[in-house]
This record gives C-alpha cells, structure tokens and sequence, in this order.
C-alpha cells in the first residue's frame, strides 16, 4: 500500500507583509548611517596619513582621533575596525607598511578598547588620556623595534599636541553628529 504525502501550502499573513518593508527599514537605515560615518572617518584617518609619501612622520595623524570618536559614538569594535582600516589604507597609500606597523595596529585596538573602561565624562578628557597611554606604550613597543627614543618622545609629543587640538575644537561636534 502506497501512502501519498500530502504537501502543505504555505500561506503568508497578509499582515507581514505589510510590516516587513517597515521592518526591513529599520533594520537597513540605522546599518547605512554606521557605514556611512565609518567610510568617512575611514578616509578622514588615512588621508591624514598621506602627507609622509613627502614628508618624515612628524607626528600628525588623525587615526587615533577617528578611533576614539567611533569608539565613543558606537562601541569599541566599531572604533578598532575604523582605526585599523584608516591607518592600514593611509599607510598602504604612501607604501609604509611595515613591521613597526603592527605597534601601531595593537595601540590603536588599545585605544579603542580603553574608551569603555575608563570612566571619564568628558570627550577631551578622555581623549588626552587615551592618547598620553597609548603614545606611552607604542613609544616603548617602536623603541624596542630599534626607533631612535629621542625622536619617538619627539613625535609622540607632537602626536599628543595635534590629537588635543583636535579632541578640544571637534571631538564633542562630531560624537553628537555621528550619533544623530
């Protein structure tokens, strides 16, 4: 005896159907505005790293900026992602990758990270001291690389200065932009 199997026809609630593209929506637009904002510090970190094709690294760089106000704005994995990215395309850019690259690489996954654990309410704040650490620790891992200490105290002055000049004039506009 032969037993037929009787296949069910799936029926679709009308309803979802009309809530899915709303559903869809809300989803898609919020994933498009963080997207939207790590292209732009993507490229805001490695066009700042651009001018060492031309010049020696005196310290200028805005990829340490970028990471600390995706890692604020979002979350720290946003901020690593962006930093990374930034400063492996603006070194590639000026064909810099090296191996001393990857201190850089562990400081910025550093800087990210430490946005979530130290408490401090102001952006600046927080800022100058994620980057006096981490300029302290990358200082040490270059200078273990066979960097000069003398001029990675140099530019790691520097690099401090310029990323509190900017932390003070920008930090607070662009967390509370990127977060609309």
């Amino acid at each position: 005896m032969r037993r037929t199997v009787r296949k069910k026809k799936w029926k679709v609630n009308r309803n979802i159907l009309k809530v899915l593209p709303i559903l869809l929506v809300l989803v898609i637009v919020p994933f498009l505005r963080v997207a939207f904002w790590c292209i732009v510090m993507i490229l805001i970190g490695a066009a700042s790293l651009l001018y060492q094709q031309y010049f020696k690294y005196i310290g200028f760089e805005l990829v340490t900026f970028v990471t600390i106000i995706m890692s604020v704005a979002f979350n720290p994995a946003i901020g690593i992602i962006v930093g990374c990215s930034a400063y492996i395309l603006g070194q590639a850019a000026v064909g810099q990758i090296t191996h001393y690259s990857l201190v850089t690489l562990a400081g910025i996954c550093l800087a990210a990270i430490l946005t979530s654990t130290i408490n401090i309410s102001s952006i600046v704040a927080l800022g100058i001291v994620i980057n006096i650490t981490i300029n302290i620790i990358m200082g040490i891992g270059w200078t273990l690389f066979g960097f000069n200490a003398l001029e990675t105290l140099y530019t790691s002055s520097l690099n401090v200065l310029f990323n509190y000049i900017f932390l003070n004039t920008l930090a607070r506009f662009l967390v509370n932009l990127v977060k609309l």
